[in-house]
């Protein structure tokens, strides 16, 4: 078997065992795989509404990704003074932890 083919296969098997193993029970498991393989697109402008701000963070890294290296991060770091890298970490921190507030999603294991 290709190695292509072989990750393939396990990534595939695994993601399905997580639907089963985070669900609460085996009808939940097989609605939810029914819900990911016979989705509509009908509901296309409530989907993009509801998860813009998450749509909009995908754009902006596959436009930017092109010239995303450690190499231009380190020259950009040298050559910014160090005040505005502080703010930047700071500002950049201080926006993840109050974006993080409104999720309420548990930990995988927490009811094992």
């Amino acid at each position: 078997m290709p190695a292509w083919l072989g990750l393939f296969i396990t990534f595939h098997f695994v993601a399905l065992g997580w639907i089963y193993f985070r669900a609460p029970n085996i009808a939940v498991a097989h609605s939810v795989l029914v819900g990911a393989l016979t989705g509509s697109a009908s509901g296309l402008a409530g989907f993009v509404s509801e998860h813009l701000y998450v749509l909009i963070l995908m754009l902006v890294f596959i436009v930017t990704h092109r010239w995303d290296s450690h190499a231009r991060v380190r020259l950009a770091l040298q050559h910014s003074p160090k005040p505005v890298v502080w703010a930047t970490v700071l500002g950049v921190a201080t926006l993840a932890i109050a974006l993080s507030q409104g999720s309420s999603a548990k930990f995988i294991y927490f009811d094992f």
